[in-house]
């Protein structure tokens, strides 16, 4: 049972596997069928049904149609607590039965006679229930088989909250890199080793085929130059931004690169922002392997075509943000990939200074960070010096 139930909660993550163990389950309980049901009480529809067994599945279209509206099996489930076991024969006599539109005309023309289960999962209107069936001219289910299926239900009730969880999870994670896959900015995702963890379709086509899950193709000759900037910007934790030439359709292209660390918790690691902890399996067929976590994500590569013309001068960025000159001064510095320290080393002066007036840009620019900063000023539209 160990193993089973292990299978169970790993099906939460891996749905396609949730027939292969509930049959399992239908199996170790010697059951002859066993049917899935979610349904919405307010709209009165199914969204899920999973049938184990021949018998009842072939009759899983006319169930759908109309007869989940009038299952008995549903309502005992609603009046009993989620996880309780219960047997329709302890609730449904055979007066009942006889007169049941669902019994004569659905289920026991089946097969199945005898049915026990219940509600495994409630939120909102919606409910999960598990029927476990025994054919005609198998008995009733007994109190040994009870606990049996008891046990099950516990691991089914918590499961069902895992599967509920999951599919929250994947849909926020693939609207968001859905998001990011409509980008015509490249997006690069790498890990503290500088291996590709996620690569969005501009990036793909920017890049073409030297990016590799590892990084870049090692024949790529900026490559090793590139990867040594990922590491000192995962090391530094200062935002740079670089620039190259590489084809693109046989035309030599301006890239800039943007390379910005994504923050630590300390003494935890690597905490990623808000809606990224869990991702669809999203990379495209030349980045073979997918993801299912991004634990160790250390660095976002913001790739771009340059647009020829000059770039910002300091009197933009002051008629932009409304800077003082010694600002637009730094504002040019951290655009070209100036680190804060950088800067003060060449300007002549004190790091305090130049924080103070990162924090003015900050401030004036709506910017929430550094990296958004340089990101932000790395973008300004290049029309004028």
């Amino acid at each position: 049972m160990e193993t089973l139930v292990a299978d169970l909660y790993e099906s939460a993550l891996l749905p396609e596997q949730i027939p292969d163990v509930l049959a399992r389950i239908n199996r170790a309980l010697d059951c002859d069928g066993l049917h899935l049901i979610g349904k919405d009480e307010e709209t009165s529809s199914v969204f899920a049904s999973v049938v184990i067994g021949e018998r009842i599945a072939a009759a899983e279209r006319d169930y759908l149609a109309h007869y989940h509206r009038i299952d008995p099996r549903l309502q005992i489930g609603l009046n009993t607590p989620t996880g309780m076991v219960v047997a329709c024969h302890d609730v449904l006599d055979d007066h009942f039965v006889s007169g049941s539109e669902f019994y004569q005309d659905f289920l026991i023309p089946a097969g199945p006679r005898y049915v026990i289960g219940g509600n495994i999962y409630r939120t909102g209107g919606k409910n999960i229930h598990v029927a476990l069936n025994h054919l005609i001219g198998r008995p009733e289910f007994s109190e040994e088989k009870r606990k049996e299926v008891g046990a099950y239900m516990f691991h089914l009730s918590r499961w069902a909250k895992h599967l509920f969880l999951a599919d929250e999870l994947r849909g926020a994670a693939s609207s968001g890199f859905f998001a990011l896959e409509t980008l015509g900015q490249g997006i690069l995702i790498l890990d503290e080793r500088s291996a590709v963890l996620f690569a969005n379709q501009a990036s793909q086509r920017l890049l073409g085929n030297v990016l590799t899950t590892r990084g870049f193709r090692t024949s790529w000759a900026p490559g090793a130059q590139l990867k040594a900037q990922f590491k000192a910007t995962i090391r530094d934790r200062q935002a740079r931004t670089r620039t190259l030439v590489h084809p693109i359709g046989g035309r030599p292209t301006p890239l800039v690169l943007s390379l910005l660390p994504l923050p630590r918790d300390r003494g935890m690691g690597v905490r990623m922002p808000s809606g990224m902890e869990v991702v669809s399996r999203v990379l495209d067929p030349a980045l073979p392997g997918g993801i299912g976590v991004i634990p160790s994500a250390s660095l976002v590569v913001l790739i771009r075509e340059q647009v020829a013309v000059s770039p910002p001068g300091p009197g933009r960025y002051q008629r932009a943000f409304g800077l003082t000159p010694a600002e637009a001064r730094l504002a040019v510095a951290l655009a070209h990939g100036a680190s804060p320290q950088g800067y003060a080393d060449t300007a002549g002066l004190s790091i305090a200074t130049v924080r103070t007036q990162i924090r003015a840009l900050l401030a004036k620019t709506g910017a929430a960070s550094l990296r958004a900063l340089v990101v932000l000023l790395a973008s300004l539209p290049r029309t004028s010096p």
